[in-house]
């Protein structure tokens, strides 16, 4: 079986080290996990001891991006949004001249319109940044993970039992698993169907009043 060499970066966050250690119990992967100079997260300890290799690279020194992806075959970055903003493209740059053959952007959101304009204030930016790199790419996209579903984020302040609700709230969206949906990524990327295309992710689908129930259920209290 050949192994494939995956670099995460951004691989000690709340889903990127998910997407780390469900590449790492696939088997078909080498894994390396790219860590900010500095970084003392202890997700770093327990994916080492996992089997992943763990990178210290500066984002802001090309060379050293260059150097720390030298033998990547298939880059996923995992960066927040804000920061997946500020350094995705020069990332892509730095992969392109270490010969990756692949990226995976940190685009884990709808794929719909405005829901990328509500998350980027420039949603074209990372289809320019690949596209100036000239790499292959698997984008993923997916509904909103189910940690959000109970934070102001999402509308939902369940600390002062208040709620925002857009429209009628009868609409159905997307919700998402996160271990899941880490391991949807490893079971795919290595499949050749996966390359130059979007995937889309789901594990199931609720309204804005049906979460508003459960959570009052659960609660024991309602929002208002």
């Amino acid at each position: 079986m050949t192994v494939i060499s995956v670099t995460v970066a951004g691989g000690s966050g709340k889903f990127g080290n998910k997407v780390v250690r469900a590449l790492l119990a696939d088997n078909s992967y080498q894994v390396s996990v790219l860590s900010r100079t500095g970084s003392k997260n202890e997700n770093l300890d327990h994916l080492r001891e996992q089997g992943a290799r763990i990178v210290t690279v500066d984002y802001s020194r090309h060379e050293d991006v260059v150097r720390a992806l030298q033998g990547t075959e298939i880059l996923i970055s995992t960066l927040f949004h804000y920061a997946a903003i500020e350094f995705q493209p020069a990332l892509f740059r730095a992969a392109k001249e270490a010969g990756v053959r692949r990226v995976v952007p940190s685009d884990f959101v709808s794929d719909h319109h405005q829901m990328q304009s509500v998350i980027y204030r420039d949603p074209a930016a990372t289809e320019r940044a690949i596209a100036e790199a000239q790499l292959e790419y698997t984008r993923y996209h997916c509904g909103v993970f189910y940690r959000y579903l109970t934070t102001p984020y999402i509308g939902v302040d369940i600390e002062k039992r208040k709620v925002s609700v857009v429209g009628k709230g009868d609409i159905r969206f997307s919700v998402a698993d996160e271990d899941d949906f880490a391991r949807f990524i490893a079971a795919s990327i290595k499949d050749p169907r996966s390359k130059n295309t979007k995937l889309g992710f789901e594990s199931t689908s609720i309204t804005f009043l049906e979460l508003i129930a459960a959570i009052e259920k659960h609660i024991g209290a309602k929002l208002e």
